[in-house]
């Protein structure tokens, strides 16, 4: 099937779903990156093919009040940034700047990694997103 084509269908296929009609217009979902109970990660892209990452939630499961100021708070190179909200009465769409790089679980066994090193990289992780989160 041609590039464009799978696209297409791909795009019909997500049109049926219960996403906010105004995040769709302004999305493609490109790959499913998780699901759990009530949240679907999308990569999407949008008109100028450049990649997003949405967080879609099912108001019936979570409630989310001013989830969007506190992303926008966290600023840093490492973390991804927020970027806007698209919302209706069945679901809540956060989408957030799209940031390369490589899970820790796949990082961690590449380099043969200790548990001990891995806690070590979340504590650190942790460390450097609180004081983002504070100033």
């Amino acid at each position: 099937m041609p590039e464009e084509e799978l696209l297409t269908a791909l795009r019909d296929s997500y049109d049926q779903q219960p996403y906010p009609q105004d995040f769709l217009e302004r999305y493609v979902p490109v790959a499913c990156l998780a699901e759990r109970p009530g949240i679907d990660t999308f990569l999407v892209e949008d008109a100028e093919r450049t990649f997003f990452v949405a967080k879609c939630y099912d108001k019936r499961i979570w409630s989310l009040q001013g989830n969007e100021q506190l992303l926008a708070r966290l600023e840093h190179e490492g973390l991804p940034r927020y970027v806007e909200t698209f919302e209706d009465e069945h679901m809540l769409v956060t989408v957030r700047s799209h940031v390369e790089g490589v899970p820790l679980d796949i990082f961690a066994r590449e380099r043969d990694l200790s548990e001990q090193e891995v806690v070590g990289i979340c504590r650190s992780e942790k460390r450097r997103v609180g004081k983002e989160c504070r100033s």
